[in-house]
């Protein structure tokens, strides 16, 4: 109390001395507030514009009148120079006089309204020069009278804080001696000691260590709740039993993913690292899908496709290429993508020692023989046939006899690969079906929807009306991921293998 005492004067001569400047520069810089300077600055932004727009105006005169001048040096006709100028009355005249060009009293008449229309617009720049003058004259003013306003207010933004913070501290002084002075007049007992507590014999709290055991049950329960719900709203394919369910057709085996694939990283995977998981899943696959075919040394036809290019159908159909050409004799891969597909552009561009003159359409229609049709690919092995973009695929497997095409395909080759890379919204797919021995319906894992799939492969197969055996087979499968649905099938055979 008495520290508060002594320094409440010192802190009300100091709140008076604040006082007193501030009020001194008020009287010495007359009233201002804040209020005139947004007015002087929207009045100043209003002057500026209206400086912009003369100067637009003024800009737009002189430029007029210059042309009327050029068009006079130039010798242009009346027309013309009464055209630049503008009038009703001038164009009249300019008309009329070029229409008898003898008249000299029209003529006379015709170069007095032009020289009073040239004069009309030096008038009009004269009027807008002195108009602009008198903005920027205004424009002057207003900047002067912006700063002086600025400068005191800027002084005031400076005082009036410091006079608001001394008299804030002095009032909390002086409600602090007033709190004081009653707490000394009436005293209160406060906080007493009732008695001393003594430790407790027996501890009734339970030990850390048993909260575990709850812990890892609720902990447990929490993570099989996230489990079944995921797997329950995950509306994709994880295993081969889940896409037979699903597909309704047998699921041939399950190709590894791997990585970007680019066509020699795709040769290295099935031809130069033939223990790999992904070359024996595709040489798996090969023998699966033609068991009898292969065993009996004798030609074989295989569709790939997919529901979208995504589901690496191209992909699954250049690794059973690549497979094949293991088995002996000769292979061919016709690709059925017209726009081009980048794999298939990469092996022809790498790998392609004789390019093909003509299209799969024009083998077909008997418009070009079997060696003008492909593109030879000898270091790997493989024909290639492609798909022009002018070919209509539907007009030509409706018409031709797709059995006797093949039957003079496998006197040539022993395994031929049709590449569809995506049969959705392709019905051409149904007139491919009949042409193969069996089809092979690429299903991407963990990407290609239930609904999607089972949509394209209904379409495909017609209602049970194909009797070509069909099936499905997943595609870049994660086999770590994988293993840990515990689907135990082809796909933990294939990680075990490789471990």
């Amino acid at each position: 109390l008495d520290a508060i005492t002594t320094s409440l004067p010192r802190l009300q001569n100091d709140l008076q001395a604040a006082a007193d400047r501030l009020e001194k520069y008020r009287l010495s810089h007359g009233a201002i507030d804040q209020g005139s300077a947004d007015n002087a600055a929207r009045e100043r932004a209003d002057l500026s514009q209206q400086l912009s727009m003369s100067n637009a105006d003024l800009a737009a005169v002189e430029t007029r009148l210059r042309h009327v001048q050029e068009l006079r040096a130039q010798g242009a006709s009346f027309v013309s120079v009464a055209e630049a100028i503008g009038g009703p009355e001038l164009a009249d005249l300019a008309a009329r006089q070029a229409r008898a060009p003898a008249d000299q009293e029209l003529r006379n008449l015709t170069e007095s309204k032009v020289e009073q229309g040239i004069d009309k617009i030096a008038a009009d720049a004269n009027i807008f020069r002195a108009q602009i003058a008198t903005l920027e004259s205004r424009k002057a003013i207003l900047d002067a009278v912006m700063a002086d306003t600025a400068s005191r207010l800027s002084g005031l933004r400076v005082l009036e804080p410091q006079v608001s913070l001394l008299t804030q501290r002095y009032n909390e002084l002086l409600g602090r001696q007033q709190d004081l002075t009653r707490r000394i007049g009436v005293p209160s007992a406060g906080i007493s000691i009732l008695s001393a507590a003594w430790p407790p014999t027996i501890p009734q709290t339970l030990p850390a260590i048993f909260l575990v055991p709850p812990g890892m049950i609720v902990f447990a329960i929490l993570g099989a709740i996230f489990v079944t719900m995921r797997n329950h709203f995950d509306r994709t394919f994880r295993g081969e039993t889940e896409a037979e369910a699903v597909l309704k057709v047998p699921c041939m085996g399950q190709i590894p993913e791997a990585g970007r694939v680019h066509a020699k990283r795709l040769r290295t995977l099935v031809l130069g690292e033939r223990s790999s998981a992904y070359s024996r899943a595709v040489t798996s696959l090969l023998i699966a899908a033609a068991p009898n075919a292969l065993r009996a040394r004798s030609s074989y036809t295989a569709l790939v496709t997919s529901s979208v290019p995504e589901d690496g159908g191209t992909e699954l159909a250049w690794s059973l290429a690549l497979a094949g050409t293991r088995m002996g004799g000769r292979v061919l891969l016709i690709d059925l993508e017209r726009k081009g597909v980048q794999l298939t552009l990469e092996f022809l561009h790498q790998f392609s020692e004789r390019k093909s003159r003509h299209s799969f359409a024009d083998y077909v229609c008997n418009r070009s023989n079997l060696e003008n049709a492909v593109a030879s690919l000898h270091e790997i092995g493989i024909d290639v046939m492609t798909a022009a973009p002018s070919d209509d695929l539907l007009a030509v497997l409706s018409c031709e006899d797709g059995g006797k095409v093949m039957a003079d395909l496998h006197l040539t080759y022993r395994i031929v690969i049709i590449n569809l890379p995506s049969a959705l919204g392709r019905p051409e797919a149904k007139f491919l079906a009949g042409w193969a021995d069996a089809v092979l319906f690429a299903v991407r894992w963990r990407k290609t929807p239930r609904t999607l799939a089972r949509g394209v492969l209904e379409l495909l197969q017609g209602n049970g009306s194909l009797a070509v055996p069909v099936g499905s087979v997943l595609t870049q499968v994660n086999l770590k991921k994988h293993a840990g649905y515990r689907l135990e099938d082809s796909a933990d055979l294939l990680r075990e293998q490789i471990a």
